[in-house]
């Protein structure tokens, strides 16, 4: 009951067209009360506390801008869900955020290892990472150019290592984010690299279909909807 009276109170605070409409049944919106309820309903509810959880890591990361408060209720829900790479990705990308880059870069070494052995599988999860977050346009310029920089810093972290999954598909996904930003020239540079490594899962196939066309937005989009369907 307090997670749904907490969510009309929230968005009846925040959406003009609840606006209009609330004053009509005698109730208003009140942002700060409907924060309350919902975490009232995470910390004490019995059967709605991981949707509270859910809800309030989204409304932090998206509306609030708050990746601290996003991060506390993240690391409640990774140990409801330990096995989830979902919210691993979100810790990834908070502690990012937040600044802390060996930590952001710790946890994505971690979900690398544990889904490598099943990278099939693990690439039907990649749209739903990726555009999980997304409150408006998929892979917009503005999120690439701050996933550039986190792939530039690992690759810094992982200068002089050998060749291996780990540098490929940071190469693969740097080159990914290059063509989305237009410079192409720098990621053809990316895909060569890939192919000159060990092969891995589809990264060959990938950097090679690449090199003969770019692989902007709307193509790794579509590339994205196909590895969620399980599709070649």
């Amino acid at each position: 009951a307090y997670l749904g009276l907490g969510v009309f109170d929230y968005q009846a605070a925040r959406l003009p067209g609840i606006i209009q409409f609330s004053p009509l049944l005698g109730v208003r919106g009140d942002e700060e009360r409907g924060l309350e309820r919902i975490h009232l309903a995470m910390d004490k509810g019995r059967y709605g506390s991981r949707q509270a959880a859910q809800l309030l890591a989204s409304i932090y990361i998206l509306d609030k801008h708050d990746y601290g408060r996003a991060l506390t209720v993240v690391s409640r829900l990774r140990k409801d869900f330990p096995q989830s790479p979902y919210f691993q990705f979100l810790e990834i990308f908070l502690r990012h955020r937040l600044g802390d880059w060996d930590g952001s870069l710790r946890e994505a070494r971690d979900l690398f290892e544990r889904t490598k052995a099943s990278p099939r599988e693990f690439n039907r999860k990649l749209l739903s990472l990726f555009c999980g977050l997304a409150a408006g346009k998929c892979l917009d310029e503005a999120d690439i150019e701050q996933v550039l920089v986190w792939l530039d810093h690992a690759l810094e972290s992982a200068e002089g290592g050998k060749p291996g999954p780990w540098l490929s598909l940071l190469r693969l996904y740097r080159g990914q984010a290059l063509d989305i930003l237009e410079r192409r020239e720098e990621a053809v540079k990316e895909y060569k690299s890939v192919l000159a490594s060990p092969a891995f899962s589809d990264f060959h196939a990938r950097a090679g279909h690449c090199l003969t066309q770019p692989c902007g937005a709307q193509a790794a989009l579509e590339h994205l909807r196909a590895l969620s369907k399980g599709e070649p």
